[in-house]
């Protein structure tokens, strides 16, 4: 937990600097799974970006289609606090980032939905 907590002050350190979230933002568009579930905590918790579940969601849901289980968790958690329109919003937004990613190389597939469901 501790670890945790040190990660994510680093990653508000460096959010807070144009350059490190440009860096952030790239790596997880590049298919980076740990910046991708730290996109999301960064979009949860409005570190430097605005708060918006919706993105959020979206980006833990991209980490979980790639086997990350504290992003299945988290997008768990966010998604029972949001309203089905804003779950289906986050899920059109999770398979674009994927296509995204996926012409990259990277990854390919549609991030599972509900988020709790093992990925196929």
């Amino acid at each position: 937990m501790r670890k945790r907590f040190v990660t994510l002050l680093l990653a508000v350190v460096a959010a807070r600097a144009p350059a490190g979230l440009r860096h952030i933002r790239a790596e997880a568009q590049g298919g980076n799974v740990a910046m991708q579930l730290q996109l999301g905590e960064l979009y949860q918790y409005g570190i430097g970006l605005h708060d918006h579940d919706v993105p959020a969601l979206a980006w833990y849901l991209v980490a979980a289609h790639a086997g990350n289980h504290e992003a299945r968790a988290r997008a768990r958690v966010l998604a029972k606090t949001m309203p089905p329109q804003a779950r289906a919003a986050a899920r059109a937004k999770s398979v674009a980032l994927l296509r995204r990613i996926k012409t990259k190389g990277q990854t390919a597939g549609v991030a599972p939905w509900p988020p709790d469901k093992p990925a196929k």
